[in-house]
């Protein structure tokens, strides 16, 4: 467990109230100027976290190892990720590089209602999207559906998401829906393999419109910066990570064995379409998921934004636009039908 640090009592005095005072006045500051996220940043810079003492060395060295897990798969080492992730004896959350407390908690809630789905008959849904796919609708609509958690059981950055074997295992035997964005790296389809997960679904889109989108994004959160403008930016996003997510996948599709590869590249707004298409690939062996087909999709909208399929191009010259397409390898083409 983690909290604020403050000083030991003998060290509160005047000088340390004016000191917090302070830091009170400029969180208060970045809170109206940036919002709600940067108040809440400054506070842990300016104070900080303390590991809780009274815990005992076996929690500490879980949140160790999960902690080192986290940064091993940021800087692309998934094999010394998955081994601390293993000695963590963790579950799969949510994702969202959680600090251990945070994720502990939540898994263990996840695990209970994956049980609870298992139990049913509900199978696990192995979904790997491309972000800014329209998959948070797509994933939060099956679960809703099914009664059945979202978990995440990739970490690091994209389009490097790296599978955790300890999560994915823990995740396969049924009752769970991915909202995921792991790529088709030999480390992952090796996982899959003998992770036991016969079939993935591939959500992808035009990486155009995905990265300008993901840039809007990444602008919003963090601010726009002053060292690159937003067409290098949207260039650059698709092509060194976009378009080779995108490509990889393709690619395991046509080489990979003992893995089934189901395509979910309708456009963004046939949400429904897209449930049934996935729940009619797993009725042969799933039969109980007949009763879900003939009811009404009730389509769960989330970070979903609507609006001109070419608005990715406002911003970009028309000489970006070239280059992009120019990028984007002819199977990418091919298979999403683009247009230049």
């Amino acid at each position: 467990m983690l909290e604020l640090r403050h000083p030991p009592a003998h060290r509160l005095d005047d000088q340390h109230f004016a000191a917090m005072r302070k830091i009170i006045a400029e969180v208060l500051d970045a809170q109206r100027r940036l919002g709600y996220r940067a108040g809440n940043q400054l506070i842990i810079d300016k104070i900080g976290l303390d590991a809780q003492f009274f815990l005992d060395e076996g929690y500490w060295r879980e949140a160790l190892d999960y902690h080192l897990g986290l940064l091993y798969a940021h800087v692309g080492e998934p094999e010394k990720a998955a081994y601390h992730f293993d000695r963590s004896d963790t579950h799969p959350s949510t994702g969202g590089h959680q600090v251990f407390s945070d994720h502990q908690r939540e898994s263990l809630e996840l695990r209970r209602r994956q049980l609870r789905a298992s139990e049913r008959g509900i199978p696990s849904l192995a979904i790997a999207a491309m972000p800014r796919s329209a998959s948070a609708s797509l994933t939060q609509t099956l679960a809703t559906m099914l009664d059945a958690p979202l978990m995440r059981v990739s970490c690091g950055s994209f389009p490097k998401f790296y599978l955790v074997p300890r999560w994915l295992n823990s995740f396969s035997p049924g009752g769970a829906v991915l909202h995921d964005h792991f790529g088709a790296t030999s480390f992952n389809l090796k996982a899959l393999r003998e992770g036991r997960v016969p079939e993935v679904f591939v959500r992808i889109r035009d990486p155009r419109p995905a990265a300008a989108s993901a840039v809007n994004l990444s602008n919003q959160i963090y601010g726009v910066p002053d060292d690159i403008d937003r067409e290098s930016q949207v260039i650059q996003f698709c092509e060194r990570s976009f378009i080779p997510w995108a490509a990889d996948w393709i690619a395991a599709a046509d080489t990979t064995t003992g893995l089934k590869i189901h395509w979910l590249a309708q456009p963004s707004n046939a949400i429904p379409d897209i449930v049934r298409q996935v729940l009619t690939a797993l009725l042969p062996e799933h039969p109980v998921l007949e009763q879900y087909l003939g009811a009404d999709v009730a389509e769960v909208r989330a970070n979903f934004v609507t609006g001109d399929k070419d608005a990715w191009r406002k911003g970009v010259s028309k000489e970006g636009q070239e280059r992009l397409w120019h990028a984007i390898p002819q199977t990418v083409k091919d298979l999403l039908g683009l247009q230049p």
